[in-house]
């Protein structure tokens, strides 16, 4: 970012890794990343409904995660 855009307060960050500001189109822009590539979810002017989007896909994709583990875990393929 330039040093203008700092000394007038025009940058923005959301703090949440997925959530970034799309300075083109003016919004919060939602990003998911799956085997190396990137997946957007959604955009919105309100950042704490992107960071909420953002909240609620990575609970999804851990739960995602857990049921797997959970279905497999007692599978093994060693012979």
């Amino acid at each position: 970012m330039s040093k203008e855009r700092y000394a007038t307060g025009e940058h923005f960050e959301s703090g949440v890794k997925g959530v970034t500001w799309d300075e083109g189109k003016k919004k919060w822009i939602v990003i998911v990343n799956y085997r190396g590539k990137q997946y957007k979810i959604m955009q919105s002017s309100d950042k704490d409904e992107a960071i909420q989007t953002m909240e609620a896909a990575d609970s999804f994709i851990l739960a995602c995660i857990n049921t797997l583990k959970e279905k497999y875990s007692g599978n093994s393929t060693k012979k």
